[in-house]
């Protein structure tokens, strides 16, 4: 039961996805009332499963983002009736894949914001069924990127809330076509910033 991530599908039925520290395995359960609780074991290959995410796309499919503690990446899973659970690792440079957050975007792609822990970096993917997956570095400054959490806004925008250890601040990254990448510091008076959540309104204004 670590790691824990909730969503609701288009029926207010709960998906959680975690972490369970007996067998070192990432685990999913849903509920439905004529069924009740059912669980699954998603990955089971080494010490795998921390730090998850999960959001659902149109069709309530889940996905999931989480780290292999054994392989030291990042890795992504997801469900459809006919394929069964599939697995892909879209980071495996270094140990890296901690603090990951997921957020689908309007085609149901996957974004997913994460830590490098190697190079002290915050990092970012997505992925598209024409391109693959794309990698990024959103912030190299000193030790940052940790505690991450993401959203899209309306045309599929990124923005991501991390934790900053150099300095102990919060901090907030945007991407636009044109732009690229911009980071803004949130708040920075004392230690602040770790375990943050970010959600976007329907104007687009951050909280």
């Amino acid at each position: 039961g670590l790691y824990t991530s909730i969503a609701l599908d288009s029926s207010n039925n709960p998906h959680i996805s975690y972490y369970d520290n007996t067998n070192f395995d990432l685990k999913y359960a849903s509920h439905t009332i004529n069924v009740g609780w059912s669980t699954t074991t998603v990955n089971s290959v080494g010490t795998i499963g921390l730090y998850c995410s999960i959001a659902l796309d149109s069709s309530d499919n889940p996905h999931i983002s989480y780290y292999d503690s054994s392989g030291g990446g990042l890795r992504y899973s997801s469900y459809t009736a006919t394929k069964g659970w599939t697995t892909s690792a879209p980071d495996v440079v270094g140990d890296t894949g901690k603090y990951t957050s997921i957020a689908l975007d309007s085609s149901n792609n996957p974004h997913i914001s994460y830590y490098d822990e190697t190079n002290d970096d915050l990092r970012y993917t997505s992925h598209t069924v024409n391109v693959g997956w794309t990698l990024s570095t959103v912030d190299s400054t000193d030790d940052v990127g940790s505690f991450t959490s993401i959203a899209l806004d309306s045309s599929n925008n990124p923005y991501i809330s991390y934790y900053k250890t150099t300095g102990q601040d919060l901090l907030c990254a945007s991407h636009t076509v044109n732009v690229g990448w911009t980071t803004n510091s949130v708040f920075t008076a004392g230690n602040v910033g770790s375990e943050s959540s970010i959600i976007l309104d329907n104007s687009k204004n951050i909280h």
